[in-house]
């Protein structure tokens, strides 16, 4: 059987279909956005029970938050991975496609590009999410990056004010070996 030498491609049947159903389904698909769900549905319901309780204002705002956060990661999951894991068992299971086909070749390759670079940036853009979600969030990356910056400011200004007032010997860039040696 002569394959391919242009890329990687499956040509296992067996392991086509084990990749199409069990990978892209359930690994990529059904499992995180199942179980993400799950945890957005259960964060939810506590928010509900803890607005009964008498807690401090300040906590229920919190809890609230983190369940805004959740809800809208839970939403951008199924945003960015859906179209990727849908295009991909289309793509693996529908028959193969004539090299003569350029258009259509053409218009696959662009629709994967599109839904891959949708799929991971999902692992990139929960920060992007809850930093335009949560306050309190964006509150901690500001202190946590002032801070962090701050401290190389400093250090640098230290480290140049030290090596400002040094006295070094101009050297002419000859390394000349002053040791005596025995004859």
């Amino acid at each position: 059987e002569i394959q391919s030498t242009l890329g990687c491609d499956i040509y296992n049947l067996g392991f086509s279909r084990y990749y199409s159903f069990v990978h892209f389904c359930v690994l990529s698909g059904i499992l995180p956005i199942t179980t993400s769900g799950c945890c957005a549905i259960l964060a939810y319901l506590n928010v509900r029970r803890i607005i009964r309780r008498q807690l401090p204002v300040v906590q229920r705002r919190l809890d609230r938050q983190l369940t805004t956060m959740i809800l809208t990661r839970v939403a951008f999951l199924v945003f960015t991975t859906s179209p990727f894991v849908i295009f991909r068992i289309y793509q693996l299971n529908q028959a193969t496609i004539s090299p003569t086909n350029t258009a259509t070749i053409a218009v696959e390759q662009l629709v994967l590009s599109i839904t891959t670079s949708l799929f991971y940036t999902n692992s990139g853009g929960t920060f992007y999410v809850f930093l335009l979600v949560s306050k309190r969030f964006r509150q901690q990356i500001k202190r946590a990056m002032t801070k962090s910056i701050w401290k190389k400011m400093t250090d640098a200004v230290r480290h140049s004010i030290t090596i400002q007032n040094r006295v070094t010997p101009i050297s002419d860039g000859i390394d000349i070996d002053f040791e005596l040696q025995p004859y």
